[in-house]
């Protein structure tokens, strides 16, 4: 089989390396002002969107020159590697690059050839592809491109992290039999978003060997009292976990009521613990809390007697998938304490994702904010919550 690799690559390697010089550069969109007659024409093309990771923190932490050194030298490998494929560089995007594809193959080629060159190069980039229909419109001299697959390769692109290529699922199935000709490319299995203004979507992941696959795309966290994440939503963080899920609260009773039967919740459940994650129900104790809790003037806890069916439930879901001894365990613990919070954590020893919701009295549990973040947006206040995650299970009663 052929390598994906381009046969020049050490020599792209060593030009690079000679980009010494600091190129100022002022792209201009638009060569005059005022009215313009542009000309367009609609196609089916790959677009690929290239961009340096967080290159204002790393200005802030290697200083100014440096770092304007790596975002040219970003620059000119994807211009290189764009132009040995055949593609076009359409515009700049701050630290990155639009490029355009007539070969949806060579599109893939072009984004796995920057990605190892990056990495070769100690530089972290991510790279967004999708196949679609594009509106090119050229204006004076200068084309831009608009158009549904534009809108979601943004909307995909900053579904990646640091040195991983996303593509769309109309893009996968067109190239998956040719990538699987070459011996060092790497194909996800799909992974499941939800891309804003789109709903749900399937993207892959591309990758070479040398690399590998994260298998996982960074959650689009969000701090809007007004925006809680729907059941859907926290499906599709739960059901592309890798390591582990830590719930706090009422033990996964919202996604029980969202599949309608056990059977359906039984399966989610399994296909987690199949793929080695390990889950944990930390859960007030229903026993403690209706004799506790009675006195407490807040209308959630009038569902003392909803809890314990539940907790019921998921000591039979837990005996009969830890008796399948799968790669994953599901563990539920009760604790005897006034709850201060309910969380999701999702991954914690990995890269880390919370959901908190503080409890907030005289207001029903359902309209209480939601905090979305991660252990890399805030590390303090993840392992602020993560310690009292830590105490509750260490001071609770594993069932």
């Amino acid at each position: 089989m052929p390598s994906v690799f381009l046969s020049d690559l050490d020599k792209i390697i060593s030009d690079v390396s000679k980009y010494d010089d600091v190129d100022i550069r002022i792209s201009e969109f638009y060569t005059s002002m005022g009215q313009t007659v542009y000309k367009n024409k609609t196609q089916l093309k790959t677009v690929v969107i290239f961009d340096l990771v967080e290159s204002t923190l790393l200005k802030a932490k290697i200083g100014h020159a440096k770092a304007m050194r790596e975002i040219l030298l970003h620059d000119k490998i994807c211009r290189t590697v764009v132009k040995r494929l055949d593609g076009n560089i359409i515009k700049e995007t701050g630290d990155g690059l639009v490029a355009l594809f007539e070969n949806p193959l060579y599109a893939c080629l072009a984004a796995i050839n920057v990605l190892e060159i990056a990495v070769r190069k100690e530089i972290h980039t991510k790279a967004a592809l999708v196949l679609g229909m594009l509106e090119e419109i050229k204006i004076s001299n200068k084309i831009d491109v608009f158009g549904t697959a534009m809108d979601v390769c943004s909307r995909i692109e900053k579904h990646a992290s640091e040195n991983q290529i996303l593509i769309n699922s109309a893009l996968h199935d067109t190239v998956q039999t040719f990538l699987k000709d070459y011996d060092d490319v790497l194909i996800s299995k799909p992974i499941h978003v939800t891309l804003k203004g789109y709903g749900k979507s399937e993207i892959y992941e591309i990758s070479s060997k040398n690399i590998g696959l994260k298998n996982y795309v960074t959650p689009l966290l969000q701090n809007n009292e007004h925006e809680r994440l729907t059941i859907d939503e926290k499906i599709e963080l739960i059901h592309n976990a890798e390591s582990d899920i830590i719930e706090v609260g009422s033990g996964f009773l919202d996604f029980v009521t969202h599949f309608g039967n056990s059977t359906e919740f039984i399966g989610f459940i399994k296909k987690l613990l199949k793929k080695g994650v390990n889950i944990k129900f930390i859960v007030i104790d229903p026993d403690w809390s209706s004799e506790k809790l009675e006195t407490v003037d807040e209308p959630e806890w009038e569902n003392s007697i909803s809890l314990k069916n539940h907790f019921t439930i998921l000591k039979e879901l837990q005996n009969e998938l830890n008796a399948e001894k799968l790669p994953g365990g599901l563990e539920v613990s009760l604790y005897k304490k006034i709850p201060l919070f309910s969380a999701l954590c999702i991954d914690s020893n990995r890269e880390g994702r919370m959901i908190v919701s503080n409890r907030l009295h005289g207001i029903e549990k359902s309209e209480n904010p939601e905090i979305q973040f991660s252990k890399k947006s805030d590390p303090l206040m993840f392992n602020s919550y993560m310690s009292s995650i830590q105490f509750l299970l260490k001071n609770s009663q594993l069932q």
